[in-house]
C-alpha cells in the first residue's frame, strides 16, 4: 500500500466519505498473530521505562486494542467477512511506526501523534477506546478546554484511525509523515477527544454509551474545564451532534453540526427537541451540493422555533466534503463561548436515559406520557416550574447553583420553601 493511499484511507474513515471501497483478500491467521506479536513485543520494551504515566496507559492501550484484535481474527479469518489483509497491513504500519517515532513521549507531547486511550466498557465489558490529543505547551496541572469531535461513517476497523495515527507508510520517514488530522489537532488550542463510538453505530444505544464512556474516563485523566466543552461532528457525527446536544444541553458551552445526518430530525421536531437547546449556541454548516442541505435547513427551522435563529451557512458548489475552513469556522465560533445555566429553559424528554436538565429531572412514566416536558424559570431565589405528562420530579437546587433559602413553584403551587438541597416534588 503507498504512502498516498494509506493516508486516504485515515481520511476516509475520518470523515466517512468513500465508502464501499473494495477490501483485500485474506492472509493465513499465523501471519496476523506473527505481525501482531511481534509489534506486542515492541510495546513490551518501550513500557517498562515509559515515562510520563499517561504515555504508559497509551501503550498498555495499543497493547489491549491488539491483543483483542488477535482474537476477533481468530473468528474472522477465512471467513465471509475476513479483513485478515486489511488487519495485517495496519499492523504492519504500526510496526514501522513504533519503531520510529510512535515510541516516543515527544512525538505526542509536540502534537504530531496522539495518545489511544483504551478502557473497558461498563456496558459490555468489551475493550472500548477513544482518542486524545494534547494541548500546545501542555501542562498537567492546568485545566484546559475539550474538543469532543465525533467521527462520521466509514471503515469501522477499531485499528483503522490507529493506522493513520501511529503507523508510518512503507518508504516515508518518520519526519516526512503527515498524519491525517483535523483542525483542532492542529491549532491544539485544548484537549481534542475523538471516541470510536463502536463504529458506524450513529451514536445512539451503546455507540452513546461510548460517547459517555470515554468523557469519563477523559475527565478521570486529564484536567478538563467543565465550563468549556464543544461537542462537534461532520456528517454521522454531525447528526450524532444533534442527538447528544438535545438531550444533554447543559453539558456543554457549544456545538456544531457539519453536514449532519440527522435521520431522525422529523420525529425530533415532532415532538419540539428544538426547545431543548434553545439556550445553547449552535452552529450549522452543509455544502449546497450536499444532499445533507435539506437536513441541516430542518435543523435550523427547529431551532429556530424556540429561540434565535443559529447561524447557518451553506457553502456553496461543495458536496459531502470536512473542508478545513468549516472546521476553522466552527473553532472560532466555540472561541470565548462557557457553560452557564440559563435564567429560564425548558426540556422535553423522548429517552430513558435523559430526562432533565440543569438540575430539573422528570419521572418519565409511558402510562402517563412517553415525551413529558417542562418550563423553569429561576429568579434569584425563587424557582417556578411547569410541567406537563410527569407525575413527580427532582430538583437539585445545589446544581442549579442556588444557596440559602429557596422557594419552588410547581404547577402554580408552593412545593418546597427551605434550604438549597436536592429535593422531591410530586403532587
Amino acid at each position: 500500500m503507498s504512502a498516498f493511499t494509506s493516508v486516504l484511507l485515515m481520511v476516509v474513515i475520518a470523515t466517512g466519505i468513500g465508502q464501499g471501497t473494495t477490501k483485500p483478500k485474506g492472509v493465513p491467521l499465523r501471519e496476523l498473530t506473527t505481525a501482531i506479536d511481534r509489534l506486542v513485543a515492541r510495546i513490551d520494551a518501550i513500557e517498562p521505562t515509559a515515562q510520563p504515566n499517561l504515555f504508559r496507559r497509551h501503550l498498555r492501550s495499543v497493547r489491549a486494542l491488539l491483543l483483542t484484535e488477535e482474537g476477533r481474527a481468530a473468528i474472522y479469518c477465512g471467513g465471509a467477512n475476513d479483513v485478515s489483509a486489511q488487519t495485517t497491513e495496519i499492523v504492519s504500519q504500526l510496526q514501522r511506526g513504533f519503531d520510529a517515532d510512535a515510541g516516543d513521549w515527544n512525538s505526542y507531547l509536540e502534537g504530531r501523534r496522539s495518545l489511544l486511550m483504551a478502557y473497558v466498557s461498563k456496558r459490555d465489558n468489551t475493550v472500548a477506546h477513544y482518542w486524545l490529543t494534547l494541548p500546545k505547551s501542555w501542562q498537567p496541572e492546568q485545566a484546559y478546554p475539550l474538543y469532543f469531535e465525533l467521527h462520521g461513517a466509514g471503515d469501522p476497523h477499531p485499528l483503522g484511525w490507529a493506522q493513520g495515527q501511529l503507523g508510518l507508510p512503507e518508504g516515508v520517514k518518520a519526519e516526512e509523515y503527515k498524519r491525517p488530522t483535523m483542525v483542532p489537532m492542529v491549532e491544539r488550542l485544548g484537549f481534542h477527544v475523538y471516541p470510536f463510538g463502536r463504529g458506524n453505530s450513529g451514536y445512539t444505544d451503546i455507540g452513546e454509551t461510548d460517547v459517555w464512556e470515554a468523557l469519563a474516563d477523559a475527565e478521570a485523566t486529564v484536567k478538563l474545564d467543565p465550563a468549556r466543552y464543544y461537542l462537534y461532528g461532520f456528517s454521522m457525527g454531525g447528526g450524532g451532534t444533534w442527538r447528544i446536544a438535545t438531550r444533554t444541553p447543559d453539558k456543554w458551552a457549544a456545538a456544531a453540526m457539519l453536514a449532519p445526518a440527522a435521520r431522525s430530525m422529523k420525529q425530533d421536531a415532532a415532538v419540539g427537541l428544538g426547545r431543548n437547546v434553545a439556550n445553547l449556541p449552535l452552529w450549522i454548516w452543509v455544502g449546497a451540493d450536499d444532499g445533507l442541505a435539506p437536513t441541516a435547513r430542518l435543523l435550523r427551522d427547529e431551532i429556530a422555533k424556540y429561540g434565535p435563529m443559529p447561524p447557518y451557512r451553506e457553502e456553496p458548489a461543495t458536496g459531502h466534503n470536512y473542508l478545513q475552513e468549516a472546521q476553522r469556522a466552527a473553532m472560532r465560533f466555540f472561541d470565548g463561548k462557557v457553560r452557564k445555566r440559563p435564567s429560564h429553559f425548558a426540556f422535553v424528554a423522548d429517552t430513558a436515559e435523559h430526562n432533565g436538565v440543569w438540575g430539573v429531572t422528570m419521572v418519565r412514566d409511558l402510562a402517563v406520557s412517553g415525551s413529558p416536558s417542562f418550563e423553569c424559570t429561576v429568579d434569584g431565589s425563587s424557582v417556578k416550574i411547569d410541567s406537563q405528562g410527569t407525575p413527580k420530579l427532582t430538583v437539585d437546587l445545589l446544581a442549579m447553583g442556588l444557596t440559602g433559602e429557596v422557594t419552588v413553584t410547581w404547577n402554580g403551587r408552593k412545593a418546597y420553601r427551605g434550604p438549597a438541597k436536592l429535593v422531591t416534588i410530586d403532587p
